[in-house]
């Protein structure tokens, strides 16, 4: 009957060094999901200040090739 618990309380040993593994894991994944939207909201902001730039530049070559 004792080899019995000692069995059930190995497993149960296991199974919390494996949900704090999985708590740990999950934090990481949680601040790598941070830092890539934050880096995602700088990019998304340099791409529209460069689309914005190329708007104007299309346009002031648009208004050179009508006063030619």
């Amino acid at each position: 009957m004792q080899d019995s618990f000692d069995i059930l309380e190995e497993k149960v040993k296991k199974a919390a060094e494996l949900v704090k593994k999985l708590r740990r894991d999950n934090k990481s994944l949680d601040d790598q999901l941070k830092d890539s939207k934050a880096k995602l909201a700088e990019a998304e902001k340099k791409l529209a200040a460069l689309e914005a730039q190329m708007g104007d530049a299309a346009g002031s070559s648009a208004k050179i090739f009508i006063i030619a």
